[in-house]
Formats: C-alpha cells, structure tokens, sequence
C-alpha cells in the first residue's frame, strides 16, 4: 500500500496586507500565522481515506527558510502515530522554502518533501508530497589505509565513511582477508578467503590475531543499512613478527647432611638423588619437595631456596618446612639438608618396700616389679624397663600400684616429681625412678 504525505497551510488570521507597500497601516500585521497539518493519507481496500503518520517515523524536521531571513526551524518527535499540528509565524510578502524531512528511530531518513510558497496574509493552501526514500548509492569510502603489525597481531585502520542516508555509527564494515594480495577480494583457490573474514559496525579500527611469523592482506569495504557496498580494491598487506627466544635458566639441587632424603619438582623435571638439573623458561615458579629417607629428617634448604642455620650439632632448632618456591629469572642452586635421625634411652627404675608397674606412652616401657622390702613375697625382678625414642619425643610415664598394701609414692629423676603422671621430652639419654611403697 502506497503513502502520500501532505502538509497543509491554512491562514488563521485572516489579514490583508498589500504587499505593494502603499498606504501601510500600523494595524495590519506584517506577518502571517500558518498551521501545519502533517500526517498521511491511506486509501484502504474499502476506498475509505484515513489520517496518521507511519509507524515507522520517529522525528519530523520542519523548516522555512527565504533569503535573507532567519531560518525556522522546529523538530517533532514522539507523537505516536496520529496526526500533529504545528504552528509558525512567518514575515509576510516573501517567497518561503518550506522542506520537510521524516526519519526513523535510528535518524535515517525515510521521506522528505519541499515546495516554495509566498505568504501576504491572505486565505491560502499548500500542499507538499512527501515521497520515500529510496537508498541506491553505496557508502563513500577511502578503504583501509594502514595494517600494523606486532608479535603476532595486526592492527587495521581507516577513516570513517560517508553515506546519504545512513548515519556514520550504522555503517558496516567488512573485513577480507587472504594470504596473497590478489586474493583479498576475489577467491582463485578453495584455499582463499572469498567472503569477508570479519566485520564490524561503526569502528575504524580492527585487531586480527594470526600468529608469529605471519603474512596477512587486508581489504576493507563499506555497507549501508540497505546494503549498497562500496567497491574500493584497496589492499594492505603486514608481517607479524618472529616468535621470540624463550629464555632457559637450570635449576640445580643438592643434598646434605648426616642424613639423605630425596628432592622432587613441580612442573616435572628433578627427581634428585637421580636427576638433580633441569632447565626450565625465564619466568617459571618451581615447588621442590625434600623427602626424606627412613631414619632420616629434612631440617632446612640452603642456597638460592634460602633457609640455613647451624647444622653442627644435632639438636639446632631450625625452619623444617619441606616445600619451597622458587622464580626461574636466572640460574639457581637448591641444597636440601637432611640429618639422621637422633635417638635417646629412657630407662625406668623401681623402689621402695612396694610393688607396682610403670607404664609409658608411646609404647615400649612396661617396667614391673619391686616388692624388697617385704618379707613375703619375694622381691620381684623389674623388667621392660627401657626404650629408645627419637629425639624430641614426649614420653608420659604412667604409675600403677600392684596391690591393696602398695602405693605409688612419686617420681624423680628426669624433671619429674609428684605422684601423677610423668612427661619427659626425650633431647638426651634419662632415667626416672618409680618409688613404690608398701603398708604395715
């Protein structure tokens, strides 16, 4: 169904003014005041005529302009789709330039009208056919003008392109790619790109990731919102560049110590004692992991992992902590310290007249026995009354009397005293002595 715009210019103030300047009167105004009508008329399958303004118009422009006047002009939007009315007032004895413009939401212009009509006052019509806007003409565009290249990408550049009716920020660029220049826009093997590769709307600019060492041609060619693309054959052609050296520093572990133990790495590549160098990329964060052997105990790392402490004597407290990180931005030694692993006796003694057992947790002393000092019966040989404990072990030494005429009387030796239970932390060879009582 076709539309026809009209514009109507009816006369409110009917005011008859000669505009061939004799006998002027200052009552008669020298302007005329004009109302626009502005919708269209449809003419329905029943031949009955309707007024309103297509759905598809946003904004109309209205505009007078005559020569040496002052242009007016007045934008309408959001009218919905009926009619509207606008009035302006207009100097009288000129000949006007009435243009009227419709667009969409997007400011693309859909219809536009013009006429010229000279206005005295008097009662007067106009009319003006709005036609559509028919887009034929391709965007103007320059082309793409630059393609920089990087590591392993191409930055593409051009300058914004031009249409007549679709605005800047809508027009469609579109990216053709190939390895040969010939090729960009014209496909000559199954290998090429024949349609664009990419596209982008508004932009002037465009990143394409291809890789070290690589050759791309780029074109690029305008699109309106209909579709009209421009033709331009420019080409640009960049190499990215060559993947750069990675830089390798070796890691180097040792062990030491009167012990021995085992060191691993994450990412993989040190299993020392075996293979205790590896080379690994600048930058790289290695964990080393010391293990130690049976009857052995990590104490600290030294070196490039840091650590140390006085390792001339066994019984030096140092940092044990058997994970270490270490940054790969030069050549590093790692030496994890493993000692063996100290022991020391405890022994158990009994006394007194009573009899009774002294017990120990951990397990190993079950020390029982006593008795001397009664007449019956005979005293009773202690036994299981030592045991050797690494070094710093904390051994709890239970008493437990025998019978109803024995009593646990208290500890001593060791640090320990009173009669409850014994803790002794194993940093040297110690005896406690139990002492058992016994009743008249």
């Amino acid at each position: 169904m076709r539309y026809l715009f009209y514009i109507g210019f009816i006369v409110l103030s009917l005011m008859i003014v000669s505009c061939g300047g004799g006998g002027g009167s200052s009552s008669i105004s020298s302007t005329t005041t004009v109302s626009i009508n502005l919708g269209h008329r449809e003419i329905t399958a029943d031949m009955q005529s309707i007024q309103a303004i297509p759905l598809e118009v946003s904004c109309i422009e209205i505009s007078f302009s005559s020569p040496g006047e002052t242009t007016i002009e007045k934008e309408i939007c959001d009218f919905g789709s009926e009619a509207i009315e606008e009035v302006f007032e207009v100097k009288n004895c000129r000949l006007w330039h009435i243009t009227v413009e419709a667009f969409d939401e997007n400011s693309i212009l859909l219809f536009t009208g013009d006429t010229f009509a000279h206005f005295d006052g008097g009662d007067q019509k106009v009319s003006i056919n709005m036609v559509s806007v028919e887009d034929i003409t391709p965007p103007v565009f320059n082309g793409i003008e630059t393609a920089d290249a990087s590591e392993d990408n191409i930055l593409l550049s051009w300058s914004a392109a031009s249409d007549n009716v679709t605005p800047a920020p809508s027009i469609e660029y579109l990216i053709f790619m190939s390895d040969m220049p010939g090729d960009v826009f014209s496909s000559s093997s199954p290998d090429v790109f024949a349609s664009p590769a990419f596209s982008v709307t508004g932009n002037t600019s465009f990143t394409v990731s291809v890789g070290y060492s690589t050759t791309r041609c780029f074109g690029v060619r305008a699109k309106d919102e209909v579709g009209n693309t421009d033709s331009n054959n420019v080409v640009k052609c960049a190499t990215t560049l060559s993947s750069p050296i990675q830089q390798e520093y070796t890691l180097t572990v040792s062990t030491s110590g009167s012990g021995s133990g085992t060191v691993t790495s994450s990412p993989s590549g040190i299993g020392c004692g075996g293979n205790c160098s590896e080379k690994y990329d600048e930058g790289t964060e290695v964990t080393l992991t010391a293990i130690p052997s049976e009857g052995s105990t990590f104490v600290a790392w030294s070196g490039d992992c840091g650590g140390g402490g006085d390792f001339s004597h066994v019984n030096t407290v140092v940092e044990t902590t058997n994970t270490v990180n270490i940054t790969m931005n030069d050549d590093k030694t790692c030496i994890a310290i493993f000692e063996s692993q100290q022991q020391y006796t405890l022994t158990v003694e009994l006394e007194g007249c009573g009899s009774g057992t002294a017990s120990s947790n951990p397990g190993g002393i079950n020390c029982s026995g006593g008795g001397a000092g009664m007449p019956e019966p005979a005293a009773i040989a202690p036994s299981d009354c030592s045991e050797t404990y690494d070094f710093g072990t904390d051994v709890t030494l239970t008493a437990t009397p025998d019978g109803i005429y024995d009593f646990f009387n208290g500890w001593s030796g060791g640090g320990c005293i009173g009669t409850g239970q014994c803790q002794v932390t194993m940093d040297a060879d110690k005896t406690v002595t139990a002492a058992f009582d016994c009743g008249e």
